[in-house]
């Protein structure tokens, strides 16, 4: 399991101070490259290589209500995948 925390900017919310949707995508897509970096597959790796993450769905689970004053936490971990072929 990856961990990381966020701080939101004015910007990040919508007029009822409910974050935005393309905020939650790009905070979704930084902790999958963080969790990527961390077990030894970083951008450039992944470049040279050409080699690309395959993401199946994100499971979203709000544990409280979202305070925007607040640091929230963006959790990651590993799900099982069966073989895959181009």
């Amino acid at each position: 399991m990856f961990t990381k925390n966020y701080e939101f900017r004015y910007s990040d919310l919508d007029k009822n101070r409910n974050i935005k949707l393309s905020v939650l995508v790009d905070i979704l897509q930084d902790i999958s490259i963080f969790h990527s970096h961390v077990v030894g597959l970083d951008l450039e790796t992944l470049y040279t290589d050409s080699l690309a993450w395959l993401l199946e769905g994100w499971r979203i689970r709000f544990e409280k209500p979202f305070d925007p004053y607040k640091t929230a936490v963006a959790k990651t971990g590993i799900m099982k995948l069966g073989r895959c072929d181009a």
